[in-house]
């Protein structure tokens, strides 16, 4: 039996706002997802009551908004009898969205699945742990119950090494240099401004409103990061590292969505789609060099497609895929993925990547979906490849052709 199709249409996304003191950090992520999910129907011109399913990626849940993507579909007048639920699959759960959206349409369990991400990392909250079995504080005590939630999810469970540590490891195994990494991200800021100045984001972004102003622009983008400005900031996770907070994505506020649908919704409701997923994928690997998630998960994505098993893996990636959208998470993880699978460099996030624009963890999936498909059809280009790493040892990754 042939595979269904799927299609994607009504892409967008927030911007990005700088955590945890930007202009996004009282703006709560079930709000930002309800604005994108109320922007993405708008667009692609259909009503909530298509809607079969809604999946949202999202890391760190407020105990405000358990299922947090059901809390947002209802604030976006979303029916009460569409189902929702929410995924987690760390820097994945975006795509992880979408893909499990896939998935329930190829089992026939779905037609239409508004799916996507949100996370607010400014709101992630300090908690004081084992407090309901009666622990008391005396004055003068150290609080050793006292944690920063997000520095503990930011540290591996199994290997207890922060995230930056295994970029450190990433770049000793591939050799890459601190000046290569300074270079790289100097880069992608230089190409977030020089893309934020003509527009190019734009068409992608809803505008929100914080209790002080409208924020239509992604807030993380400085030209003024240049390589040399990136060479005085220090190495924090390493002594005599190479991997630091300016070669490093920031902590970032953001959501993004888009409908999935199979090829008989798109007809009924007369949507033009946006793209064709064409395959996706997820591979593990040691936690320790999560950062080479794209690397795995890339090839894997790839190989699944039938029209491209006529050429070398190498002829893919060189020839046909015309923009990769890899995650910059850590520009060592980056360009060690990069080298390993011979991307060339112009076809590797033109628009800038995380390390400008910000990664808000459980939205980025949707994000750079939403990215990659304005870059395709700015540069008039039909094949992407969206990819992260992931925490925890794995990769994803995503492979579309833009049908705009």
């Amino acid at each position: 039996m042939a595979q269904k199709r799927i299609f994607l249409a009504g892409t967008c996304r927030t911007p990005v706002g700088a955590a945890p003191r930007g202009n996004l950090k009282d703006v709560p992520a079930e709000i930002m997802l309800s604005m994108c999910f109320r922007k993405t129907l708008e667009r692609a011109g259909v009503k909530p009551e298509a809607i079969d399913e809604v999946i949202a990626g999202n890391i760190a849940q407020s105990s405000e908004a358990p299922n947090i993507t059901r809390v947002a579909a209802l604030m976006a007048q979303i029916p009460e009898a569409v189902p929702a639920f929410t995924v987690q699959r760390n820097c994945g759960s975006g795509l992880q969205a979408v893909v499990s959206a896939a998935q329930m349409i190829k089992l026939d369990e779905a037609n239409v699945v508004l799916a996507g991400g949100t996370e607010n990392m400014s709101r992630i909250p300090f908690v004081l742990k084992n407090m309901r079995n009666g622990t008391r504080y005396f004055p003068g005590q150290p609080m050793k119950n006292f944690v920063d939630a997000l520095d503990e999810g930011l540290t591996d469970p199994i290997t207890r090494e922060l995230m930056g540590v295994t970029a450190e490891k990433v770049a000793e195994k591939h050799g890459v240099s601190r000046a290569d990494q300074d270079e790289f991200a100097a880069e992608s800021h230089k190409k977030a401004f020089r893309a934020i100045r003509s527009g190019k984001f734009r068409s992608q972004i809803v505008a929100l409103n914080n209790s002080k102003e409208t924020i239509s622009e992604d807030e993380g983008i400085d030209p003024t990061r240049t390589k040399q400005v990136m060479a005085l900031a220090p190495t924090i996770f390493k002594p005599d590292g190479t991997v630091t907070p300016y070669n490093s994505c920031p902590l970032s506020d953001g959501a993004s969505s888009l409908l999935v649908m199979d090829e008989k919704a798109v007809a009924r409701y007369g949507v033009k789609p946006e793209a064709e997923v064409l395959s996706y994928a997820f591979a593990g690997l040691n936690p320790s060099y999560m950062g080479m998630g794209p690397a795995l998960a890339i090839p894997k994505a790839i190989n699944r497609i039938l029209d491209f098993k006529r050429y070398a893996e190498d002829t893919v990636i060189k020839d046909v895929i015309d923009i990769f959208e890899i995650n910059e998470a850590f520009a060592a993880q980056v360009l060690a993925c990069q080298r390993q699978l011979k991307v060339p460099f112009e076809k590797l996030n033109p628009w800038g990547g995380a390390i400008a624009l910000g990664h808000p963890v459980g939205a980025t999936g949707a994000i750079l979906i939403c990215k990659i498909l304005a870059i395709l059809k700015d540069l008039k280009k039909e094949y992407g490849v969206i990819s992260m790493c992931i925490g925890g040892g794995q990769g994803g990754a995503l492979v579309l052709r833009n049908m705009q």
